[in-house]
């Protein structure tokens, strides 16, 4: 019976430092987000100004407006890039 109790006790304490483990990667700051605007994504994609509203417009790349600037999340665009690296139809 003792030893069945020592093994349980064993069990929690191991989950406690699962836990407390957790926790503290929880607690890291997360790094920064790069957002990007019009001119950056131009120059980066090598579009013009209405193959970047077209890809906006048609929710191809994910953008947000900003006191009517838009601005477009720089991992976001990476991701799209990496996974398809033609996303972008007759620009």
């Amino acid at each position: 019976m003792h030893t069945e109790i020592l093994s349980k006790l064993d069990e929690l304490l191991a989950l406690q430092h699962q836990l407390v483990n957790l926790c503290q990667s929880l607690s890291q700051p997360l790094p920064p987000e790069e957002w990007l605007d019009n001119a950056d994504v131009k120059n980066l994609l090598k579009i013009s100004d209405s193959s970047l509203y077209r890809l906006r417009k048609n929710k191809l790349l994910p953008a947000k407006q900003v006191a009517g600037k838009w601005y477009y999340n720089f991992a976001v665009l990476q991701e799209l890039l990496a996974a398809k690296p033609n996303f972008m139809p007759d620009t």
